[in-house]
Order: C-alpha cells, then structure tokens, then sequence
C-alpha cells in the first residue's frame, strides 16, 4: 500500500467528535506515520459560538490518538466571504497544495467510517439515479462550465457515474495545480475568482430551480479532469454509504460510514463505543452548534 506524504481532514465544530472518530478509525486501519493537518472552517456562526474549539478538540483528539496535527483554518485561504459551508469546504479541497507537503496525500471529510482505505490510484464510484435528475443536471451545468467539456460526467465505460458520494480521495499535486491551470485557461480568469465571482451572483448554489443552476462537485471535477484531459485510468471501484441501494455490479461494493448532522444528532453512547471520551461541557457545547 502506498503511504500519503500527508493526510488532510476537513471538518467544522459541529463534527468536533465525528472529526476525533475519523482519524482513529484511519489510523486503526493504517497505522499511518505520517503528517496530520486538519483543516477547520472558522467562518460559520458555530466558531463564534465556540470561541476556544481548537483548545478543546486538541485535547480530545491527544486523548484518543497519539498525533500531533498541524491546523489550517479556512480564512487563512483568503477567499472572502463564501456565505455556505457546503461551498467554503469545497473551494479548500481545490486549494488544498497551498499547505500540504510532498505530491499525494490522503483526503477525508471529518464523518467518515470506513471498513478498508481507498487504494492508491483507486476512484469510488456510484450510479447515478431518476430520482435526483435536477441536481444531476446542475452538476453537469458546473462542471461543464468550468472545463468547457462536451460530456462533463465520470464514464465507466460507456455508463456515467458519479464520485462525489464518497467524501475521501487519494490527491495529486500535479492534478489538482492542473485542474486550476486548465480551468482558468477556458475561462479566462482565475480559477478561484471566476468560483467567487458565480458564487455572488448566485449562479453557483447548492441546488437550484433550473438544470442551468450550478451545483458545485469538487471531486467529480477533479475526476473529470482526470479522466477526459489527462486521460488518467481512474481503477473507479464501486463504494456505497448507508443512505444507497445495492446494484448488480462485477465486484461487490465496499462500504462506508457519512451523515450530514452534527454530533448531536448521533448521541454520545455512539462515540463511547468507539473509545472517545464525551464529557458533559463538551456535549453541552455539541448542543448548540448548527449543521452550518
């Protein structure tokens, strides 16, 4: 198995504790020795509800695992305002090679549960589904926007599919500071200002009224990339999460763990099943935090 140069998380304080489980399921599988940078939005409401949450998740993340992170906050990218987490986490992944040291590294959202690591050189997949037909079409609008492509959609074979429901990835260095280069070059901007830009006029949004709305997908743009500029082999491999149906396939799907709450909506028994620690202040701060 090839070891990252560095593993990346991405989280917020309302996943405090889902962040702690995360990197110790990583670890339990990998045994990685490797640098740790935790990325963290302070630029929501919930940092100012929790004025000393890198004090307190040090501490908790230090009792569960023996690493020492290293923390990059969102504003130090300097994007300006970015009114939704959904999309201030999205434009810190593209950027992600500002920060990290080495060539490849290891990506993962902070409410991930995994039975195995993805492989190096191995890209998750699922089949896109009629019931989300609209937002399928909105991914498309964007990325098909930023790369000026014919057919901005992950193929297998001749099927499309999409990436982006497994929130983890192996990164290159060369792809993601490509992916910029090149998407800059079809719009004629900067690729970070042209995302800025559509984001204030509301052209970029999580999900729209028209199929020319565009729903932002960072990993199924980094895949198209790939897969139709670079002409990558992308190994796609099929993975689900708890919330998608088992289809007939070659190889049977890999299995994982994601939600879209808080910690508080699991409850604390979950995270003691685990081996992590939650005392009544840090419940209590879990209490009042919001999803963004």
């Amino acid at each position: 198995m090839r070891i990252p140069d560095a593993v990346a998380v991405v989280s917020y304080p309302g996943h405090c504790l889902t962040t702690v489980a995360t990197i110790k399921n990583l670890l339990d599988l990998t045994s990685w020795q490797v640098p740790f940078y935790i990325f963290v939005d302070d630029l929501g409401p919930h940092w100012e509800a929790w004025p000393d949450y890198l004090n307190d998740f040090d501490r908790l993340l230090r009792s569960s695992v023996d690493i020492k992170p290293v923390y990059i906050q969102f504003s130090e990218f300097n994007f300006g305002h970015i009114w939704d987490g959904w999309l201030r986490q999205q434009m810190v992944k593209l950027n992600l090679d500002r920060y990290l040291p080495g060539t490849a590294w290891y990506v993962t959202d902070g409410d991930v549960e995994l039975e195995r690591v993805l492989d190096f050189g191995e890209t998750p997949y699922d089949y896109l589904t009629n019931n989300n037909t609209l937002v399928n079409e909105q991914n498309e609008s964007y990325m098909g926007h930023i790369l000026k492509v014919s057919d901005p959609r992950v193929r297998r074979g001749s099927v499309p599919v999409f990436t982006h429901l497994a929130p983890f990835r192996w990164l290159e260095r060369e792809h993601l500071e490509g992916l910029r280069r090149y998407g800059g070059k079809r719009l004629v901007n900067d690729f970070n200002i042209e995302h800025i830009n559509l984001m204030r006029e509301e052209r970029i949004i999580g999900y729209g009224p028209t199929p020319d709305c565009l729903s932002m997908t960072e990993w199924d743009l980094y895949e198209v990339y790939r897969q139709q500029i670079v002409g990558v082999d992308l190994n796609l491999r099929y993975w689900l999460n708890q919330t998608c149906s088992e289809k007939p396939n070659d190889h049977p799907p890999t299995w994982f763990w994601t939600f879209f709450g808080t910690d508080k909506d699991i409850g604390p028994t979950w995270f003691e099943e685990r081996g992590i620690q939650v005392n009544n202040k840090l419940w209590k701060q879990m209490a009042i935090i919001r999803r963004t």
